[in-house]
């Protein structure tokens, strides 16, 4: 992998992290009128592209140079053990007491048990890398797919175009079983999608870009047929992908000193429930209308972003065993 691609890697998933900070944030349920079309557009288009992009680039990480020998897949396997395992764990667990001593219901035991084996409580974002640990382990399946019989797996894309969905299992996302492996595709037939650089097709890029941005309109104003959805997702997928050879070589020079980028996973693992928390805050000391709603769609994740950052800051200079067990040596 060349230097450019992996530094593209990094910023674009620290971007997609703070689109996903965007899309929790919201209040739909309880806006309305310009406030609830605003939020509809970024929430239900606009930032969904992050997840799946997410998973496209966890996917061809994974397979990049995978060459099927038993070696390679036990290498990756330890790896995301203390990468993806441990992190899940210690925070499905700590889920699982906080909501134990916050609500009356199930035993202890129980919230765990569900927290680590069905779906995460309290910080519910861990159903990502829940899917990944599965995935991960699922591998060497997925590598016979993959490079033996890769037109399957684009099959199994156009029934995902049409919505036809379905869960591997109950326990694996059709979206993250859908992208993972279209990482993996092109790892292993297409690798010239991921290095090539969109610098000299400005003009393509910029025409996808208003598509893309007309259809999110369409659809947070009439609703979304899936196979609409599911392309729009695909164009909001090339126009960051391109986009970022346009657009950030024109501000590379003045983002030199930042370096934030190695804060993605811990923003991915502590966005929730603080962004909650501050929402609930924001709800109880203004009154409820569209223009508090919007302020608080817009405030929220501020707060959220900066407090996690300063946190994550202080954590990794103090705290570096804490830091680094809870982030998997990240």
């Amino acid at each position: 992998m060349t230097y450019y691609l992996s530094r593209k890697i990094r910023i674009i998933s620290f971007f997609l992290m703070i689109l996903i900070v965007v899309l929790h944030a919201n209040l739909i349920e309880l806006s309305t009128g310009t406030s609830r079309f605003v939020q509809s557009l970024f929430t239900e288009e606009l930032t969904r592209v992050a997840v799946p992009l997410f998973f496209l680039i966890s996917g061809y990480l994974y397979f990049i140079n995978c060459d099927g020998s038993k070696v390679f897949f036990l290498k990756k396997m330890r790896r995301r053990v203390r990468s993806l395992v441990i992190p899940y764990l210690l925070l499905t667990i700590l889920g699982g007491v906080v909501l134990f001593f916050t609500k009356k219901g199930d035993s202890l035991f129980s919230l765990i048990i569900d927290s680590i084996l069905i779906y995460p409580r309290v910080f519910y974002q861990l159903w990502f890398v829940h899917d990944l640990i599965i995935m991960s382990f699922l591998s060497p399946l997925f590598y016979w797919f993959l490079k033996k019989i890769p037109y399957l797996w684009i099959l199994v894309c156009l029934v995902w175009l049409t919505g036809h969905y379905w869960s591997l299992l109950n326990i694996v996302n059709y979206e993250s079983l859908f992208f993972w492996g279209m990482g993996g595709l092109i790892a292993f037939h297409f690798p010239i999608l991921a290095e090539y650089q969109s610098v000299n097709r400005k003009g393509l890029v910029t025409s996808i870009l208003i598509i893309w941005l007309f259809i999110s309109f369409f659809i947070a104003y009439n609703g979304r047929p899936f196979y609409i959805h599911g392309i729009n997702l695909l164009m909001g997928i090339y126009v960051i992908w391109g986009g970022y050879d346009i657009i950030f070589p024109l501000v590379d020079h003045n983002l030199s000193n930042i370096n934030l980028t190695k804060y993605t996973f811990f923003l991915y693992l502590f966005h929730e429930p603080i962004l909650t928390g501050y929402k609930k805050s924001l709800l109880t000391m203004l009154e409820l209308n569209q223009l508090t709603s919007m302020i608080i769609y817009v405030v929220s994740p501020i707060l959220t972003l900066c407090t996690i950052l300063l946190v994550g800051q202080f954590a990794k200079r103090h705290t570096p065993i804490i830091y680094y067990i809870f982030t998997g040596n990240r």
